[in-house]
């Protein structure tokens, strides 16, 4: 009666050590993942401040550009001052020596009014007339003299009055000269003003147009890495409409991991290759199944890897070429016939969790670049 009891009790000690050991082994996966979702992060997280790093380096170039042609702005607009104050400096002295030969004219002018309006030459020259009066009739001679002397008389009156006429007209002229002169450093500083207001407007507009312009670029360069990471997504491949997208776009894929002569054979008549590629010297052909999202648990069988192998047999004989890789590339999963038929033909097989850490590769691409 024992030994059933004890047969009983030592299957059930067995049963529980299993359980413990897949709660273990359910344990040891959750720590895991936590794990990889941590190291995750920090990749994350040193990515993004890479790129803040890089964005504060590219806004300090850019500063310190736009102060480099701020201060060229500032030298050309203080050499364009200048010049213009050594022409106005010339246009004044200009204007001094036209007012020295002025004064000198007027001082001219009366210093001979002075000698005209002198009593003591008038007074000279009444005695002279009463004496002759005085004396004995005029000879001819004398009379010559006495006409030639009234002309004389007549000749400094005139002159007196173009003196005078010409003094009114200096006056004018001087009154109209200093009214010019005030006139010009008026408009000399209403010009530094203006030019100097113009240069500060014209210094705003570029910065901001330059800010905007910045920003702008910054956004496209966002959206399109935006796009690039959205694309990398199962979901995207999932949502194609036919083969021979999800053949255009295992090709891209390719080129992004660093394939070089990508090319998509033609639709019809590919021999069972639809994308060649190369890599570190190797050719690979490949063979794209795709299914949409309603029959990704369809798997694939053994056909796609017979059609793989054909097809780089076919290319490898026409193109002369010493070995090609066969690589069957899917959305979905292989049958074990599949599998099995790959291991005897040298076939490689990607399947969906394949293409996942391809995909992954590809995004992580896109993100630093």
């Amino acid at each position: 009666m024992n030994f059933p009891k004890l047969f009983i009790c030592s299957i059930i000690i067995v049963i529980l050590l299993k359980i413990l050991l897949k709660k273990f082994k359910n344990i040891k996966d959750i720590i895991k993942e936590n794990q990889n979702q941590e190291k995750l992060k920090r990749q994350e997280e040193l990515k993004q401040k890479e790129l803040k790093q890089r964005e504060v380096q590219k806004k300090e170039t850019s500063l310190e550009e736009l102060r480099q042609k701020k201060l060229n702005q500032d030298k050309l607009k203080e050499e364009e001052l200048r010049a213009f104050n050594a022409k106005m400096k010339d246009n004044i002295l200009a204007m001094k020596e036209i007012q020295y030969k002025i004064n000198q004219v007027k001082q001219e002018e009366l210093r001979k009014q002075e000698e005209l309006k002198n009593p003591e030459i008038l007074k000279q020259r009444r005695r002279a007339g009463l004496k002759i009066e005085k004396q004995r009739e005029l000879s001819p001679e004398e009379l010559r003299q006495e006409e030639l002397r009234q002309k004389k008389l007549n000749q400094d009156k005139l002159k007196e009055e173009e003196l005078k006429n010409f003094n009114k007209k200096t006056k004018y002229d001087i009154q109209a000269i200093e009214e010019l002169q005030r006139r010009l450093r008026q408009g000399v500083q209403n010009l530094k003003e203006l030019r100097l207001e113009e240069i500060r407007e014209n210094i705003i507009q570029e910065d901001i147009q330059q800010y905007v312009s910045q920003k702008a670029q910054q956004r496209e360069i966002l959206k399109r890495k935006s796009q690039q990471k959205q694309k990398w997504q199962m979901s995207y491949i999932d949502r194609l409409d036919n083969g021979y997208e999800f053949e255009e776009y295992i090709a891209e894929l390719l080129e992004k991991l660093g394939y070089t002569n990508v090319e998509v054979t033609p639709s019809s008549n590919d021999g069972g290759a639809d994308v060649l590629a190369k890599k570190n010297g190797a050719t690979y052909a490949f063979q794209c199944k795709w299914h949409s999202k309603n029959n990704i648990g369809k798997n694939i069988g053994y056909d796609a890897v017979q059609q793989a192998h054909s097809g780089k047999d076919l290319y490898k004989n026409e193109r002369q070429l010493e070995e090609v890789y066969g690589i069957v590339a899917t959305n979905s999963y292989f049958t074990n016939k599949a599998i099995d038929r790959a291991k005897i033909l040298d076939i490689t097989l990607w399947n969906r969790n394949k293409l996942e850490k391809l995909l992954k590769e590809a995004r992580e691409s896109s993100f630093l670049y």
